[in-house]
């Protein structure tokens, strides 16, 4: 402020000042002034004059998005500090479960099928083989999964999976499927959509009670400078998602805050892992974002975008009921 004095002393207006006024009502005014200096006939200063713009809404809607960019900070450091000793782990499991098959694959080698203990040992492999599968989620939340990216169309790769997700979820639940239009073409691995698909249906199960619909949907999307500006670690360009939502129980924020935590989950213990929705999360090598929405009651939506390639692929219907 002296400076800003001595400038209107020497007959110069000063630049935009910002300062904060009380109201008789103890609201408090965000301001920004121009000053400028009154002077008579010969020169000299006599007065000043100044014009006061509210600022407070623009103040206000910067503390906003700052809080915003912080909580989101905070949420990405948290998910890298648990992805990193997830991947320790997951190393340090992944080399016992490979003795373990080892060992057990030459027993059943040397081992008659006939055998008392052949049964069991069987049960062993399987066991270990289902731990392996764990241990791959676990590497890919924590982005150390070895990945083979390929261009392709996601409205085909979507719909080569649709059967075996119908059954996997059920007759009482109603799967349906809106291929998006003049679809872009993106590169990514092909093994990654249907975790992520898979992962999604299957999360999107446990929250219907009795029957329900679950919709999967793709689509193009577009970031400019505005979205990104509020959600940390967007980049402004063209995208493709894939899209799925239920019209299960939702959740609250709360919740939504936890869900791609690993091992983090509403369903019973004896139910799920806890690690679909971290694989998810944990699919960040091709660059892709994941937006929630959701409400209690009123069921949710999780759509992961991709970076998309220029070139489009070929029109499809813009909506049809699947028929199986």
């Amino acid at each position: 402020m002296p400076r800003k004095l001595e400038k209107i002393k020497a007959g110069k207006a000063t630049e935009q000042i910002e300062t904060t006024w009380k109201t008789k009502s103890g609201k408090l005014l965000h301001l920004s002034l121009a000053v400028s200096p009154i002077l008579d006939e010969k020169g000299r200063i006599v007065g000043a004059s100044s014009i006061a713009r509210d600022i407070t809404a623009e103040k206000e809607k910067i503390q906003r998005k700052r809080h915003l960019l912080e909580e989101q900070l905070q949420q990405a450091q948290k998910l890298e500090s648990v992805g990193r000793l997830a991947g320790g782990i997951a190393h340090d499991f992944n080399n016992q479960l490979g003795v373990i098959l080892g060992y057990t694959d030459m027993i059943l080698e040397r081992m008659e099928a006939e055998s008392p203990n052949y049964g069991e040992l069987v049960e062993i492999q399987k066991a270990a083989q289902c731990s392996a599968g764990i241990t791959r989620q676990l590497l890919a939340f924590a982005r150390k999964q070895t990945i083979a990216p390929q261009v392709l169309d996601l409205n085909q790769t979507v719909a080569g999976m649709l059967k075996m997700l119908q059954r996997l979820i059920g007759e009482d639940i109603e799967l349906n499927w809106t291929p998006g239009q003049d679809l872009r073409s993106l590169r990514i691995d092909p093994s990654q959509i249907d975790q992520i698909l898979a992962n999604l249906s299957f999360n999107a199960r446990d929250v219907i009670s009795g029957t329900g619909k679950i919709n999967i949907e793709t689509g193009n999307a577009s970031f400019d400078e505005e979205y990104c500006s509020y959600h940390m670690g967007y980049f402004p360009g063209r995208y493709v998602y894939l899209a799925v939502s239920d019209n299960g129980c939702g959740m609250d924020k709360q919740t939504v805050g936890h869900i791609f935590e690993p091992f983090f989950t509403t369903i019973d213990v004896d139910k799920g892992t806890g690690l679909g929705l971290a694989t998810v999360y944990g699919i960040k090598q091709n660059n892709g974002y994941i937006n929630v929405y959701s409400e209690p009651w009123e069921g949710t939506s999780l759509k992961y975008s991709f970076p998309s390639m220029v070139r489009a692929t070929s029109p499809l219907p813009r909506r049809r009921r699947m028929q199986l």
